[in-house]
C-alpha cells in the first residue's frame, strides 16, 4: 500500500452524511481530532480521521499499513467495552474517498491527565486513587475481552463532567501498536529502532514493547505503573533525552527503577516495585 498524506477538513465539512466539523482539538502523528455536531441527535462528538489514506501499489510502507490496520481495529475493540470509564465510541466510517478511515466518539472537555499535572502539578493521594481505581477497571475489563491497550500514558486518560463530578475516562486503545520492527544494535542487544518504537510511546511503553516481544495483560499494568508515579510526583521515572539509555534501563533489569522510585519517595511501595520490573525473559543487569 502507497501511503498518501491527506489535507485537514475545515469548519462545516461533513462526516458520514450526518457529522458537522466544528474545529480542530488535537493533532497525533497519524490522526487528527476533531469537535464536531452530530445533526441527527443534536450533540457534539468527537471525530479522529486518519491523517494518511492507504492505497495498492508499489513502495509499500508497512508501519503506515499496520497503524491503518489497528486505526480499523480499535473501533471494533472499543465496540465491545461497555465499561463507564472507558470512552464509548459511536460511529465507524471513511470518507468520500473510502480510503481516509474516520472514528466517531463521545466529546469529554475535560482536557488530559497530562495537562492537568503540567498545570497544577502532581496529584495527592487520594486524587490520584479517584483517577487510579476506574481506569484499572476500565482495564480489567479489556483484558477480560482479551483486549491489551499497549498505549496506555497520561494523555490518554481524558476528563470529563457529569454535574460537577469529573470523571477519568481511558481513550486510544490499540492504535498506537504496530507489528512491524526494525532492529537496531545496542551494545550488541537487538532492540526495536526509534522510529518503531515512537508508535507506542516510549517513555511509557513496558520492556517487552521495547524488545519487541509478545504484549499481554502486564505490558498495560507496567504502563500504568509509571503513569501512577507520574501522577504522585509529577516525575518521570525515564529520562527520554537520551532514548537508547532509557531502553537500556528497563530491558536490562530493575536495578535503575528501584534506584529511581527510591529517589522519589516511592522506593518502599511494593506495588509499583513489583508492577514495574522488567520481564524475567529480558536480560538481567549483570
Amino acid at each position: 500500500m502507497a501511503r498518501q498524506s491527506l489535507r485537514d477538513l475545515v469548519a462545516g465539512e461533513r462526516l458520514l452524511d450526518r457529522y458537522t466539523i466544528i474545529d480542530v482539538i488535537g493533532r497525533g502523528g497519524m490522526a487528527t481530532i476533531y469537535r464536531a455536531h452530530d445533526d441527527r441527535l443534536d450533540r457534539v462528538v468527537c471525530a479522529k480521521v486518519m491523517k494518511v489514506s492507504l492505497e495498492p501499489g508499489a513502495g509499500r510502507d508497512k508501519v503506515f499499513e499496520a497503524t491503518y490496520q489497528h486505526f480499523e481495529r480499535e473501533a471494533l475493540a472499543l465496540s465491545r467495552l461497555q465499561h463507564p470509564n472507558t470512552l464509548r465510541i459511536f460511529d465507524y466510517g471513511y470518507l468520500p474517498d473510502g480510503k481516509q478511515p474516520v472514528q466517531i466518539s463521545e466529546y469529554l472537555d475535560g482536557g488530559n491527565l497530562e495537562d492537568r499535572i503540567r498545570s497544577y502539578g502532581p496529584l495527592g493521594f487520594e486524587e490520584t486513587m479517584q483517577v487510579l481505581e476506574p481506569i484499572t477497571s476500565a482495564i480489567e475489563e479489556a483484558h477480560a475481552h482479551r483486549i491489551i491497550h499497549r498505549d496506555i500514558k497520561p494523555s490518554n486518560i481524558l476528563f470529563g463532567y457529569v454535574g460537577q463530578t469529573s470523571i477519568a475516562k481511558l481513550a486510544d486503545f490499540g492504535i498506537a501498536h504496530s507489528d512491524i520492527r526494525r532492529p537496531v544494535a545496542i551494545d550488541g542487544v537487538d532492540e526495536p529502532s526509534i522510529s518503531t518504537v515512537a508508535l507506542f510511546s516510549p517513555r511509557w511503553a513496558a520492556p517487552e514493547q521495547l524488545c519487541g516481544m509478545p504484549v499481554g495483560p502486564a505490558t498495560d499494568v507496567y504502563s500504568l505503573a509509571l503513569v501512577t508515579v507520574y501522577m504522585l510526583t509529577g516525575e518521570l521515572v525515564f529520562d527520554m533525552k537520551q532514548v537508547q539509555d532509557s531502553f537500556k534501563d528497563r530491558v536490562y533489569g530493575d536495578r535503575v527503577v528501584l534506584d529511581r522510585l527510591a529517589t522519589l519517595g516511592l522506593g518502599d511501595n511494593e506495588t509499583l516495585v513489583s508492577a514495574l520490573r522488567a520481564d524475567a525473559a529480558t536480560p538481567a543487569v549483570p
